[in-house]
């Protein structure tokens, strides 16, 4: 086994944790994008996910998808730690 790749709901950190030391050196990647899209983005989990992390990132855009952050005025969201809606295209 050399990958595995996640997506849907957030993954719980702390079973994460537990599936890197049941899997030693295989890749952990999040996924991200709706079921009906093509598009989608993708990261690696850290190894050592860090003690004090608290979300996954859920990474950049694919080649030829778009992603954008907006706030609740239609807003783009440039700014991190800033609630925002996810459009992806």
């Amino acid at each position: 086994l050399r990958s595995v790749v996640f997506a849907g709901e957030a993954f719980p950190l702390g079973e994460l944790r537990r599936l890197q030391e049941m899997l030693p050196g295989v890749r952990l990647v999040n996924g991200y994008g709706a079921t009906e899209s093509m598009a989608a983005s993708f990261t690696d989990v850290p190894d050592p996910l860090p003690a004090d992390q608290q979300a996954l990132s859920i990474g950049h855009a694919h080649g030829g998808a778009e992603m954008t952050l907006v706030d609740t005025a239609g807003k783009v969201v440039t700014r991190p730690h800033v609630v925002a809606e996810i459009h992806l295209r």
